[in-house]
């Protein structure tokens, strides 16, 4: 997110929220990321933070017949995305 604030993340508290980030990303958001999860989860979000092993910030590991794993995300949000 950029400029996160508690605000913004109250804002989206009811959607789902899966976040990839390349393990060599260049920008070096992880920590961000991360933090942004943790605190969406411990408000009830449905919230995933996943490091992609040995990739930079466009995600290979997602791309082609891998973009599987989106999708499986995007069937898990009918499920809801409270816990």
């Amino acid at each position: 997110m950029w400029e996160p604030s508690a605000a913004k993340l109250q804002a989206i508290s009811n959607m789902c929220v899966f976040m990839y980030v390349g393990e060599t990303d260049e920008y070096r958001w992880h920590d961000e990321m991360k933090r942004e999860a943790d605190v969406l989860r411990s408000r009830g979000t449905v919230a995933r933070y996943t490091v992609e092993k040995g990739q930079p910030h466009r995600l290979e590991t997602l791309a082609g017949a891998n973009a599987a794993r989106l999708f499986d995300g995007f069937e898990e949000t009918k499920q809801g995305c409270r816990r």
